[in-house]
């Protein structure tokens, strides 16, 4: 009896184990989730803003060239 006892706790304390662990799992797949997207929009962003300079760039040296009369 006792040892049937003691199995049943055991059993239950899996069963809350195993609970816990989904949860967990969640919680960390919708932070991940979260990161990624952050990451994806900073990637976008920065993507953005160094193609942006080197447009300007481009333009800028071609302004600087032709004032210097080194390109027609």
């Amino acid at each position: 009896m006792i040892i049937l006892s003691r199995l049943e706790d055991l059993s239950a304390a899996i069963v809350s184990d195993f609970a816990y662990m989904k949860q967990r799992e969640e919680e960390m797949r919708d932070t991940n989730e979260s990161t990624n997207n952050k990451v994806l929009y900073f990637s976008i962003f920065s993507m953005h803003c160094l193609m942006s300079l080197a447009i300007w760039q481009v333009l800028y040296l071609r302004r600087y060239f032709k004032a210097k009369k080194l390109i027609d």
